[in-house]
This record gives structure tokens, C-alpha cells and sequence, in this order.
């Protein structure tokens, strides 16, 4: 599983901050991507420390909430 493949289309570019843990690599550049909430909230990048995690059974949302 490819945690980053649940944000397609919208999968986060290679210029992204690198502020958290990779969760993923990039789907056209490999590039390793970033997210931590609480530190993207603590950096000023997102204006609210909220999430919502969207899957089908047996896909890891816990594992990727708790990574």
C-alpha cells in the first residue's frame, strides 16, 4: 500500500514542505512526501490542525492517522 496514492490526483507536488513524516513518495517524481499535521498547524502552512481520512476497509487509515 502507498499511502501517498490516496491523495490521487490531488498527491502533493515535490515542492512541498518536507515538515513531518514521509507518508508516501510522489506519483510522477518518486519524490519522498511529507505531512504532519500538527507540525504543518505549528509552521503556519495550514490554518487548522483538521484531517479527514476517507478509505475503504482494510486500507491502513489507522496505521496512516497514528504514523
Amino acid at each position: 500500500m502507498h499511502a501517498a496514492g490516496a491523495f490521487w490526483p490531488w498527491s502533493v507536488g515535490a515542492g512541498a514542505p518536507a515538515v513531518g513524516p514521509v507518508i508516501g513518495s510522489h506519483l510522477v517524481t518518486h519524490a519522498p512526501v511529507s505531512f504532519g499535521l500538527l507540525n504543518w498547524f505549528r509552521r503556519g502552512f495550514i490554518t487548522a490542525p483538521v484531517a479527514f481520512v476517507l478509505g475503504l476497509n482494510g486500507y491502513g487509515k489507522s496505521s496512516f492517522v497514528r504514523k
